[in-house]
């Protein structure tokens, strides 16, 4: 332990010094289905996590540099992204949209295994994260808040080489090339990874295939991506019971997707169909699958048609979009279902651009359900430059996974009767923005009928899956972010209280619904020592509802010199003992280190 401490205390001893000025923020844009607009602009609750800070956070893998912003909850069972839910504001796991560049990736089946992303930290641009529902700009299941992956090709001919190692035999190689020439650019990323894991049975190996390209156009530009990732890793205690230490999984994830987005005049055009593939092995005793097996293999195909009109009232949106979902398992059986949905927003910029009321609407038609419409108003009032109000209120609903409905096993039953969950939500909110300074408090509200939500009265029984009949979520939120020139280069806090209440219940024991976090405090605090040497160190406590809180230290020490950067990055400096899903226990104090070596040609 007394190693462990003086290594905190030399890099803590490198994070204090005096406040000085900063430059300006960088001005970020967002974009959803229906109308792309300046990050300023949008009326919600909105974070961008840049490469930068990607690079900086001590992380291991994608979803874990979202966890380091209040408001989200990241569920792990093991290490280096092999299964993990992420949750907002509350909602469930199942409640999150995730996007690729904008491309919808959904898994009818469950999404336990929507992380398995087919590429790794270096291949990200950028982070695009809206917390609260978002049905209108990106459609059904935008029920808690929507994540959105980008990833870019450079502009140059270019390439990088990445190895890291660390505590439990853990190591990954990646390798990446970007070429282009005239309009054509190219971007190619592979990488393998492996542990020996940090308990009994959670050992993986993962690799991961990513393309894309993008053609320019005049005022425009076709792009294309495709991508395969693959999982393979002990499940020691992930599901079912955790005296169930033997399980095994094995997943595998594909995209492919192609898109245009064309200005013509006045008009913007938005285009892109796509194709998602989801394979889930599940083996409840590793060495003897004849106990236990799930197979299941989902695919989706989708197609979006969106444009947008400039003109003397503000800006008009609408579209429409359709997928197909399809699931085949040996234990959910054959199943498919078709969805179709419009849409239409409009943007009032009033009072020399100050005031901005965006009214919308979506309609949606499920094959096997029938139709829903989602409702929304966004206003946001820029008082001057630095201060801005801003609220929003939208109706969203969800559709069950076919593991609510159709999963069979020992330990849980699905629920062929479950309706849909919906939702109205409403936030408001003050943002204080100028170069260098950031503050945001937001209050928010979501009233849900038929919840879903898997339950049980005694400890001993199955989890059943169940609607409830009404869940009531309250909370606020405070961020304040603060950069600066010289030695300490930025310090960041966030906190995130939330209150769940429910009514007309009748069960002892939820999974999910009463699991959420209470309190959530993340302080980072970062330094320049050198132009080329910079440290973070990071702070979350998290006191969950029906756990012990805990509080978790990490650290990282970047140092990039010519065409090298070479980091060490040290995890749960305080040894905590923690769960953060089904009783999996998360590892102590463990270490990784790495280099990367960029080249052009």
């Amino acid at each position: 332990m007394k190693g462990k401490f003086l290594i905190f205390a030399i890099l803590a001893g490198l994070s204090f010094s005096e406040a000085q000025e900063h430059v300006a923020l960088d001005s970020l844009v967002t974009s959803g289905r229906v109308y792309p607009m300046a990050s300023n602009k949008v009326n919600e609750s909105y974070i961008v996590i840049s490469k930068e800070n990607l690079q900086s956070t001590p992380i291991q893998s994608i979803e874990e540099a979202i966890a380091y912003h209040t408001g989200i909850d990241l569920r792990r069972r093991g290490i280096d992204g092999m299964q993990s839910d992420i949750s907002i504001r509350g909602g469930s796991f199942e409640q999150v949209l995730l996007l690729i560049n904008g491309v919808r990736v959904t898994n009818p089946q469950t999404a336990h295994n929507l992380w398995s992303l087919p590429f790794n930290l270096t291949t990200v641009e950028r982070i695009e994260i809206i917390k609260g529902p978002s049905a209108t700009k990106y459609g059904a299941n935008a029920y808690a808040g929507v994540i959105n992956v980008v990833t870019k090709i450079d502009a140059e001919n270019s390439g990088h080489i990445n190895i890291t190692g660390g505590s439990f035999g853990t190591y990954q190689a990646n390798v990446g090339m970007n070429v282009g020439k005239g309009k054509l650019k190219h971007g190619v990323n592979a990488s393998y990874g492996a542990s020996d894991g940090y308990r009994h049975n959670t050992d993986y190996t993962k690799k991961n295939m990513f393309y894309q390209n993008s053609y320019g156009l005049e005022n425009g530009e076709i792009k294309f991506q495709a991508g395969f990732g693959e999982k393979k890793f002990g499940a020691n205690g992930f599901y079912a019971s955790p005296k169930f230490t033997e399980q095994y999984e094995e997943t595998q994830n594909s995209i492919v997707s192609i898109g245009l987005n064309q200005k013509i005049n006045h008009w913007g055009i938005q285009a892109k169909t796509y194709w998602t593939r989801a394979q889930d092995k599940y083996i409840l005793i590793k060495d003897k699958p004849g106990v236990y097996r799930n197979m299941h293999i989902g695919n989706n195909l989708g197609a979006e048609l969106s444009t947008s009109i400039q003109h003397n009232l503000g800006v008009t949106s609408f579209g429409a979009d359709y997928r197909k979902e399809m699931l085949r398992s040996n234990n959910l059986g054959s199943r498919d279902r078709d969805i179709l949905s419009v849409f239409a927003e409009h943007h009032f910029i009033l009072a020399d651009g100050k005031l901005n009321i965006v009214p919308g609407i979506s309609w949606a038609d499920f094959s096997n359900t029938g139709d829903f419409f989602y409702p929304s108003l966004e206003i946001g009032y820029h008082i001057n430059a630095q201060h801005k109000l801003y609220g929003n209120a939208s109706k969203v609903h969800r559709e069950p996974s076919y593991t609510e409905l159709f999963y069979n096993s020992r330990t849980e039953v699905g629920n062929a009767d479950l309706k849909p969950e919906s939702a109205k939500s409403y936030e408001i909110g003050y943002k204080f923005a100028q170069p260098g300074f950031l503050a945001q408090i937001s209050a928010f509200y979501r009233d849900a009928d038929d919840a879903i939500d898997w339950v049980k009265n005694d400890e001993n029984d199955v989890w059943r899956a169940f609607n409830n009949a009404q869940v009531e979520t309250k909370g606020i939120e405070i961020n304040v972010k603060k950069d600066f020139v010289g030695f300490m280069k930025s310090f960041a806090l966030g906190y995130t209280y939330l209150d769940k209440s429910f009514e007309n219940t009748n069960y002892n024991f939820s999974k999910y619904a009463l699991e959420n976090l209470k309190n959530q405090v993340v302080v980072s605090l970062e330094n320049r020592l050198t132009p080329e040497l910079t440290t973070m160190i990071s702070y979350r406590y998290l006191d969950r509802v029906t756990m012990d809180n805990y509080s978790l230290l990490d650290a990282k020490l970047n140092y990039t010199h010519s065409n090298w950067s070479v980091f060490t990055s040290i995890n749960n400096i305080l040894d905590t003992t923690y769960t953060e899903s089904s009783l999996v226990e998360m590892p102590g104090f463990w270490f990784s280190a790495g280099a990367t070596y960029n080249f052009k040609f």
